[in-house]
């Protein structure tokens, strides 16, 4: 896949608006899985940059792996901050970005309804990552083992909610923007 400097320049944005999303609401304490507006922004990366939006968070995942502290929650950023049951959550996010991206740029015709499918499809990819990671990380570095409903507590029930109306919201966003720029 070929990026321009246009591409790279919206990458980039983007990918400011993420760490400013992580940083800005940096709630839930020590959650296994603390409280974010990043999947709002992941849905608008995909969906108005397609495929490419995905270089977002690919980026804001390579710039908190290196040490800066764009992540929610302690230490913020680093190597070390994979090893925390939320990381499965931030790998996801870049899947689930380029999948609601290649998505949208099927959708015959672009309604808040088709996009808000589309955007849940990403988030069930986002929770397909999420929540196996949390789990794994529970079991193998903390040596703690979860029954499937303990996952589902952690890093599902208290998301979801918000994640569809964040998912709502994007795609009416998404739709107003696109028209304006038609």
């Amino acid at each position: 896949m070929k990026l321009s400097t246009q591409d790279l320049t919206k990458a980039g944005l983007f990918t400011a608006l993420h760490i400013a999303a992580a940083v800005i609401l940096r709630l839930g304490g020590e959650a296994a899985v603390p409280f974010s507006l990043v999947p709002f922004f992941v849905i608008l990366a995909g969906s108005l940059l397609g495929p490419k939006g995905a270089w977002s968070l690919a980026l804001y995942a390579v710039l908190g792996l290196i040490g800066l502290p764009v992540f929610a929650q302690p230490p913020f950023g680093g190597i070390s901050y994979f090893l925390r049951p939320s990381a499965g959550f931030i790998l996801g996010y870049i899947v689930a970005a380029w999948v609601i991206g290649w998505g949208t740029s099927r959708l015959p015709k672009l309604t808040v309804v088709n996009l808000f499918l589309v955007s849940v499809l990403g988030l069930a990819v986002l929770y397909a990552c999420g929540l196996p990671y949390l789990y794994f990380i529970f079991r193998c570095v903390m040596g703690k083992t979860l029954t499937l409903q303990q996952v589902l507590i952690f890093g599902f029930y208290p998301f979801i909610g918000f994640d569809l109306l964040k998912a709502l919201a994007a795609s009416m966003l998404t739709v107003a923007i696109r028209r304006r720029l038609a």
